[in-house]
């Protein structure tokens, strides 16, 4: 009983075993590790800075706003960008998400909107913005001073007829500006590369995988190479579009291509979406349908490869009524991930979530934004900051379904949110599921140098109408000056791996920690019969079996030494007995 009492309490972490055995319960030994700290929290210059999960609404009855990039902003603050009514716009928002700033633009003289973004290492915000999301486009390159209201450069491009940028950065080599998508032609994979002082084009590349619908969406800049993330069209039918994953240097040079999960002859329809780097791992989201090209059974996938896109494992998820399943954006935390999804609850209502998942693809916690439409759905709309999961989305639920108005919230990252009266969050089942043989194959698309022209233009700033709603039950929660956070960490001394699913496993189950760096169990002899690194907690089967070199090992007592790491990024060890029953 007192175990259930301890893991109901926040920032517990407690070496647990899988159930309580009433039957031959033995005392636990009594925790003797509590600490607590007191930290300064720092409050942002013109606005708040929040310590629980919050929405806010922001948005003109009149008009019709959609969000299209949220992006990390100087000052712990965040630009977000999208469109209201026939007009881009910009807004400067807080951690409390007070609207500090707010520009709008009319960049094609028709309806446009800010469709990606990124503030570059001085300051300055680069960004593109276009008139539609897909077919026809006018395409628009800007670099915006955002303190002093103007534009330093702007570029426009109205042929070829369709391009479509998805994502831009500096290149570390000279400080360009890279942007990526795609371009007319057979709608094929897209960069251009742009001065960072003048604007002027310094390089464009395009690449064909056979057909139409390639595409450059995500990216991540290492200190020697880019990798990106997007899909290819191998034929010409939708069950051939694979995920692929390329690497380029600095130069613009491609290394290599990969298509993984399917191979080309096996019918799916899949998407990569997202990347990150991590040590010596690529770590890639997306969705799609594993057999056949319907969509209506998208699952959203996971893997992992080597820097040089050798495919680790892969994983799909699911959710229990829900269809159409994506990934569309991974963040790097301790001990794991942050994704950023969607999917259709009851094949009809779209759905923003979010989940944490550990180093292996184990799901942590999963949250979904519970109103009638969170659109914006296959966006990048989320920024990890602090210990929260800042998003933006769109929802025409207080506005009796007429217009859509901008969302704009944070969930903690240990994904505590059942306390609050914000019914807008609530939790979601997201199942994970291995990829049984997924394919790894090289695939190189067919390269070419464009000659598309940029003209220099002149767009202007003008400052939008954009009232802010407080969401009843879901405000802001302001932080004081300082604040305790209480850490425990209480550690039972017995377990007994009998197959009988009672105490058949010796685990982490905590809160209060981001990540178990160490567990490691030794015999009485001192030999080790045991060790795990850098796992997530909560999952049993990464915990010790009570086996030795794949042969159960008699009752006896045991040592173990845990390193966990807490969620300020510090340190705690613990070590002692341990009994095993049989």
């Amino acid at each position: 009983m007192r175990l259930l009492i301890f893991a109901l309490l926040a920032g517990i972490c407690a070496l647990q075993t899988t159930r309580h055995d009433e039957k031959n319960a033995v005392e636990n030994r009594p925790f003797s590790i509590k600490s607590t700290e007191l930290s300064t929290t720092t409050v942002l210059t013109g606005g708040e800075k929040c310590e629980s999960t919050f929405l806010r609404l922001f948005g003109n009855p009149g008009a019709d706003e959609e969000s299209f990039f949220l992006a990390a902003a100087p000052d712990s603050n965040f630009y977000l960008a999208g469109r209201q009514g026939s007009q881009s716009i910009l807004l400067l928002i807080d951690q409390a998400g007070n609207v500090l700033g707010k520009r709008s633009f009319d960049f094609t003289q028709g309806n446009d909107f800010i469709a990606n973004l990124r503030v570059d290492s001085e300051g300055f915000i680069i960004g593109s913005a276009r008139d539609q999301f897909n077919t026809n486009t006018i395409n628009i390159l800007f670099k915006y001073d955002w303190a002093n209201d103007q534009f330093v450069w702007s570029k426009r491009i109205t042929n070829p007829a369709y391009i479509r940028l998805d994502g831009v950065f500096e290149n570390p080599a000279n400080g360009n500006y890279v942007f990526h998508g795609l371009a007319t032609g057979e709608i094929d994979n897209y960069i251009v590369e742009a001065d960072r002082n003048t604007g002027n084009i310094q390089r464009q590349f395009q690449s064909d995988y056979g057909a139409k619908a390639d595409v450059l969406q995500g990216h991540f800049v290492t200190s020697d190479a880019v990798y990106f993330a997007g899909q290819g069209r191998l034929g010409g039918a939708l069950t051939d579009i694979r995920p692929t994953l390329t690497k380029f240097d600095h130069a613009g040079n491609m290394l290599w291509s990969k298509i993984h999960l399917r191979s080309p002859s096996q019918p799916s329809r899949l998407y990569n979406h997202d990347l990150i780097v991590e040590n010596d791992t690529i770590v890639s989201i997306g969705r799609g349908s594993l057999a056949g090209g319907d969509l209506s059974s998208s699952v959203l996938v996971f893997y992992k490869t080597s820097l040089e896109g050798e495919l680790h494992w892969a994983k799909s998820f699911t959710i229990p009524g829900g269809s159409e399943v994506a990934g569309y954006k991974v963040h790097p935390v301790s001990g794991g991930y942050i994704i950023q999804g969607s999917y259709l609850q009851d094949g009809s209502t779209p759905r923003l979530f979010f989940a944490r998942l550990n180093k292996n693809g184990g799901v942590v916690w999963a949250k979904q934004i519970n109103t009638e439409t969170a659109a914006g759905l296959g966006k990048p709309l989320s920024v990890v900051a602090g210990d929260f999961v800042v998003f933006a989305a769109q929802t025409s639920q207080f506005d009796n379904g007429a217009t859509n108005d901008l969302l704009f919230g944070q969930i903690p990252l240990d994904g505590v949110t059942d306390s609050l009266e914000c019914e807008l969050v609530e939790t979601v089942n997201l199942f994970a599921s291995v990829i049984e043989n997924p394919y790894d194959g090289i695939r190189l698309p067919a390269g070419f140098s464009p000659d598309y022209v940029f003209a220099n233009f002149s767009p202007s700033a003008q400052f939008p109408d954009l009232p802010e709603f407080e969401i009843p039950g879901c405000e802001c929660s302001e932080v004081t000056d300082t604040f305790a956070a209480e850490i425990v960490i209480d550690v039972p001394n017995v377990f007994s791996p009998n197959g009988d699913g009672i105490n058949d496993t010796f685990y982490p189950l905590c809160k209060g920690i981001s990540e178990v760096r160490l567990l490691r169990i030794f015999d009485r002899w001192g030999e080790k019969v045991f060790e795990r690194k850098n796992f997530q907690p909560n999952e049993p089967a990464l915990g010790w079996d009570g086996t030795y070199r794949g042969k159960p090992v008699v009752s006896d007592v045991f040592t173990y030494y845990v390193v966990f790491v807490l969620n300020d990024g510090s340190e705690e060890i613990r070590k002692g007995d341990l009994t095993l029953l049989r």
